[in-house]
């Protein structure tokens, strides 16, 4: 198929595109900023500016056979003056307009329009809610049921509409439930306000499995609630955390400081709606996620984490004259991909933004050559925490379809020697990555990587293979660890 999809680039596009991808559909992405869509989501998918004319968007929706459509200003992200206020309804009402107002006018309109919306449309009463209920009467709510409207306008004998109302997303690195996590894991996390406000949340691999699946089921249309079947409370929430990291919970942040800090937003967080998926249950989705607990140990586990320990021997050809390495970062995966295809994945530059977290800043600058080959450099900006950095990379080796070598020429490390071997298992591919590296500044740069470096590594490797395994398919897992 070929899939229209508006909000590529954040937290469910970044995992959706991929998944879109590993079943052979090609994907259209509808973005503000080409060039940084293009460092974000790689050379595979195509890319339509928003500022495109109305002409340019017809034609995309005429050549499209489904829109899933994600756009929308973060909520939480500032205030809610007026301004703000006018934004995040002009974020999600407007631009849903200009869609349905292509697809109504296209000659062949897409079949499917899957539409996000939010559980903000939901009142916070004791009982569950499910889809027929009616919406609340906050701003959240009024703005969902703008939003809906909207969407509901492309609805015709030729298109589907289906209405996903996303409860709290449970992502990768950099998201929400990380940064819920990092006070509890110091020690010092609690809950907020009274603690009793429901918290209906998903995992985002069952996000984007249901997205897919309401994609081709016929019976996906109207409001679905897109949240696991077992919410829970904020107090419930930090428990869990405190429980898994070994950690008490024993303080409160009060109401009116959430308020004094977020304003009318604190609504958010303050209260909410214990919501239960009453359509997915009743069309036949399984969750592989239904309870927190499952939910928590594969996002904050360390299952997808690289080993990272002392250096080893490195192998023969390492380059020697560039120092002795003293840490060694070792992982593996089996990919679900013939080796000459996981060898063109993994040596395409292009594809670097798609495996790297986005809270890194990642963007390609500058490459030498077009191909990448032997001798090839590649220049890009990343950041770490609030460290910027520029980073100058050396394709030091080539052996197509069986290893790869980059080497840092510049940037933070005293020396970054990287290797990628790709080895056949049938129509799978072994993908093994070993990386070389110290840090500067001797006693202290051990600290410093024991402290920051190596856990930004390992957050950052781990991003890399749950974006494989959306890539790749189910097939995509973390190999059995052994000695590199």
């Amino acid at each position: 198929m070929r899939l229209f999809v508006t909000g590529a680039t954040g937290l469910v596009g970044g995992a959706l595109v991929p998944r879109l991808l590993s079943d052979g559909h090609e994907v259209v992405a509808w973005v503000r900023s080409e060039r940084q869509a293009r460092n974000r989501l790689g050379r595979e998918v195509e890319l339509l500016s928003t500022r495109a004319s109305d002409a340019e968007l017809l034609a995309a929706m005429e050549r499209a056979d489904a829109v899933i459509h994600l756009a929308g200003e973060n909520v939480l992200a500032k205030r809610w003056t007026a301004g703000r206020k006018r934004a995040l309804v002009d974020s999600r009402v407007e631009t849903t307009t200009r869609i349905a107002d292509a697809m109504r006018a296209a000659s062949r309109p897409p079949a499917v329009l899957l539409s996000a919306s939010a559980i903000g449309y939901y009142p916070g009463l004791p009982e569950p809610a499910v889809e027929n209920d009616a919406p609340g009467s906050s701003f959240l709510a009024d703005l969902c049921v703008q939003w809906e409207a909207a969407a509901r306008a492309a609805a015709s004998e030729h298109t589907r509409v289906a209405l996903i109302r996303i409860g709290i997303v449970f992502g990768y690195e950099g998201t929400a439930l990380q940064k819920m996590a990092t006070p509890v894991r110091a020690g010092i996390g609690g809950r907020l306000g009274t603690g009793e406000q429901p918290v209906s949340w998903i995992h985002i691999d069952d996000l984007v499995e249901l997205l897919v699946f309401a994609l081709h089921h016929p019976d996906a249309h109207g409001p679905i609630n897109a949240t696991a079947p077992n919410p829970v409370t904020n107090r419930e929430l930090t428990m869990a955390l405190g429980k898994h990291f070994g950690r008490a919970t024993p303080f409160t942040v009060p109401a009116f400081a959430l308020e004094v800090l977020l304003g009318e937003a604190a609504e958010v967080v303050l209260h909410g709606a214990r919501v239960r998926p009453d359509r997915l249950e009743r069309l036949g989705f399984t969750f592989r996620y239904p309870d927190l607990a499952g939910a928590l140990d594969d996002l904050l586990g360390t299952a997808h984490d690289p080993r990272i320990t002392a250096a080893e021997r490195p192998p023969e050809d390492f380059d020697r004259a560039r120092g002795k390495p003293v840490y060694q970062l070792s992982q593996e995966l089996v990919v679900d991909a013939p080796i000459e295809e996981a060898f063109a994945f993994f040596s395409e530059a292009a594809n670097l933004g798609l495996i790297t977290p986005p809270w890194t800043g990642f963007e390609m600058t500058d490459r030498s050559t077009e191909d990448v080959r032997e001798g090839t450099t590649l220049q890009y900006r990343l950041r770490l925490g609030p460290v910027p950095f520029r980073w100058k990379t050396l394709i030091a080796r080539w052996q197509p379809t069986k290893r790869f070598v980059d080497l840092q020429e510049r940037g933070p490390y005293r020396l970054w020697w990287h290797e990628h071997r790709f080895e056949a298992q049938g129509d799978r591919t072994r993908v093994l990555d070993r990386v070389y590296y110290t840090v500067p500044l001797g006693p202290v740069g051990r600290l410093v990587n024991r402290l920051f470096v190596a856990p930004a590594l390992r957050r950052i490797f781990s991003y890399r293979s749950r974006i494989l395994a959306l890539r790749f398919g189910p097939g995509a897992v973390d190999a059995p660890r052994r000695a590199a």
